[in-house]
């Protein structure tokens, strides 16, 4: 199965503010303390499973703050290429929208291995969109360049919506390719009301994206091919 998980290497939180957390908590609970029963907090804190229960939801809340107030999200993922990428999509098992002449004309980073890649989810900056909150696909490839960031293949991008299937519900996620006779080819990750989970590959000829797209970039493997 594929991991999804924060890497320990990125720029992690300090010691000061993990003192300045457990301070503003300490205080809530201190402020707040007349809404808690102490015999609940005691049926809570009285196995040790509980209490790893509790401080793993605690931390899940801290970890989807976190993620909101960023435009830069970075991931290990495991990527399989000892696939087809249409054995790739598959495996995210959403509804499809796949057009095959758009996956003939994509890169692909590697063949027949696995291997851990770093993966790097962002937002554009506000400066790339024009008036209408669009970006050019020209502006994206910029983007991209200016985080010294090369944009995902599928294989990358379906590796990681396998592993976490509701992480397009948080951030639609796209990467983007030069392909076939100069037009600019896809694969994105959303969600729709009428359809659910969705996974889109096709051709653009014009427009570009939406303020609500980020953009899935590659750094660079951790583990060689």
């Amino acid at each position: 199965m594929n991991r999804l998980i924060i890497p320990s290497s990125e720029e992690q939180m300090t010691s000061e503010q993990i003192k300045t957390l457990t301070g503003l908590f300490e205080g809530a609970l201190e402020k707040r303390r007349h809404e808690l029963w102490k015999d609940s907090i005691q049926e809570i804190m009285g196995t040790e499973r509980e209490r790893l229960r509790l401080a793993r939801d605690l931390f899940t809340v801290l970890c989807a703050s976190a993620e909101r107030s960023s435009n830069r999200i970075s991931f290990i993922v495991t990527v399989n290429y000892d696939q087809t990428p249409e054995q790739a999509i598959s495996a995210t098992k959403r509804v499809q929208d796949v057009d095959l002449a758009v996956i003939a004309s994509m890169p692909r980073g590697a063949k027949n291995v696995t291997r851990d890649m770093k993966v790097v989810l962002f937002r554009p900056s506000n400066s790339a969109y024009d008036e209408k909150g669009l970006i050019s696909y020209e502006n994206a490839d910029k983007e991209y360049e200016s985080r010294r960031l090369i944009p995902a293949d599928l294989f990358v991008i379906a590796a990681m919506n396998q592993a976490d299937p509701a992480l397009a519900d948080r951030y639609p996620n796209v990467t983007q390719w030069m392909g076939t006779n100069h037009r600019w080819g896809s694969i994105a990750f959303g969600r729709l009301n009428e359809s659910g989970r969705r996974v889109q590959v096709k051709f653009h000829d014009a427009v570009g994206w939406h303020y609500g797209w980020w953009f899935v970039g590659i750094e660079s493997p951790l583990i060689p091919a």
